[in-house]
């Protein structure tokens, strides 16, 4: 079998000639050509461009765009909305403060929180946060209705979220209650980014990443990731895909996020993939957006 060429540079497709082919032995299943981005090959070989559109749905801005096992939300000023089938929007919730809203699915139930309100989504109606009474146990008499927060993650019973430089949690299947002197963990930095996967918690600060690694967030296993700080809140794509489909030699969901040091996945347990590592560089930037697509990713820098 003749040796297959390494490209370490390409300078693009060019869609004004007659797109070329790609020697492939159909017998073994083999190409010269490992990895194409943003192109479509036909079965004869043949590279084209990829067959994407948009549809705008309104000339005004939308943000905190969100999505979980069926259903779509986006935001709006201060008012939240279900994105329909036919890309018409449903009025849910009115009362935000127009900045980035956070979600965390709990089985059929997505929470949300802007910081400064935080309410329920149960079968597209909104609803209070969970409510837990304390009088009910003398055990809880010392716990806490859980405040609006920000960075909302669901992960093995408990609700996560954050206050400026501390990650907080809630009682084990008590979604509303929460104990703020033992629940809480004290970071160097704010919190900007919490991710869960399977082994524990990816949290990001202004300056660095951590893995949490355990069942139980009192014996957490703290552990600095080798790469910086993950660009903003925005800049973690929730759409996870599993490692064995991303070409990984490990199982389990894994999070995209984009660092200073490229675009990056962290695995089920907690390992962390450059995916162009001494390839790209990215300037200091404040805030970034990424969503999967295809077991595709994308990337805003701004």
């Amino acid at each position: 079998m003749k040796p297959i060429p390494v490209f370490s540079k390409t300078s693009g497709l060019n869609v004004n000639a007659d797109a070329g082919t790609i020697d492939y032995d159909f017998k073994n299943g083999i190409a010269q050509l490992q990895v194409a981005a943003d192109v479509d090959i036909n079965d004869k070989g043949r590279i084209h461009l990829t067959q994407g559109g948009f549809t705008v749905l309104e000339a005004e801005t939308f943000y905190s765009l969100w999505r979980d096992e069926r259903d779509t939300y986006v935001c709006k000023g201060s008012n939240l909305y279900l994105v329909n089938a036919d890309l018409s929007t449903t009025l849910l919730y009115t009362g935000l403060n127009g900045d980035w809203v956070y979600f965390c699915q709990v089985q059929d139930e997505v929470l949300f929180s802007d910081g400064l309100a935080h309410k329920t989504i149960k079968a597209q109606e909104v609803i209070p946060w969970p409510y837990t009474d304390r009088r009910s146990s003398k055990s809880l008499k010392h716990m806490l209705q859980v405040p609006p927060a920000i960075n909302l993650t669901f992960y093995l019973g408990r609700v996560f979220f954050t206050i400026g430089d501390t990650l907080f949690w809630t009682e084990l299947n008590l979604l509303g209650l929460y104990s703020p002197a033992h629940n809480h963990i004290t970071f160097e930095d704010d919190i900007t980014v919490v991710a869960a996967v399977e082994q524990g918690l990816f949290i990001s600060t202004d300056e660095k990443t951590w893995f949490m690694r355990g069942s139980d967030p009192h014996t957490f296993k703290q552990s600095k990731a080798p790469v910086g700080p993950a660009i903003h809140r925005r800049s973690v794509a929730l759409q996870r895909r599993d490692g064995f489909q991303l070409g990984l030699n490990q199982p389990g969901d894994c999070i995209f996020f984009t660092t200073n040091y490229g675009a990056a996945i962290g695995t089920s347990y907690g390992e962390i993939v450059i995916l162009n590592q001494n390839t790209v560089m990215y300037p200091q930037v404040k805030n970034g957006a990424c969503v999967v697509h295809n077991n595709q990713l994308r990337q805003v820098l701004y």
